[in-house]
């Protein structure tokens, strides 16, 4: 399955809008019109998701920006990282290598079974 069958899943489910897969290094493998992460925004996912959680963090740092919005961190466990803006939100995995909250943690399971 290519990277972007994974997206292209993601999206018919009509859970999420906009979908992408990056790389640690920023390189983008797949994703859906309209979501554009800078290197920045990926390091900052990473490190969000490498702590797993929110010890230290106070409510002012809380936030992150996505493709020019920004989102309060409302989770952080277990390497899923989720946030909301309005009425939005984002989720956002990371798999050993290489929406829905649930549908995006799904497929980081997914990717991790099979070796990625």
């Amino acid at each position: 399955m290519s990277w972007n069958m994974y997206v292209t899943e993601l999206l018919h489910s009509k859970q999420a809008t906009k979908a992408a897969i990056y790389g640690l290094d920023g390189t983008r493998y797949a994703g859906s019109d309209g979501l554009n992460l800078t290197k920045e925004q990926i390091d900052e996912i990473i490190d969000w998701v490498s702590e797993n959680g929110f010890d230290g963090v106070s409510n002012e740092e809380r936030n992150i920006l996505i493709d020019n919005t920004h989102y309060i961190v409302t989770d952080c466990q277990d390497g899923v990282l989720s946030g909301v803006y309005q009425r939005s939100g984002f989720t956002a995995a990371k798999t050993n290598k290489g929406p829905n909250h649930d549908q995006v943690q799904h497929m980081a399971e997914t990717l991790k079974k099979k070796g990625y």
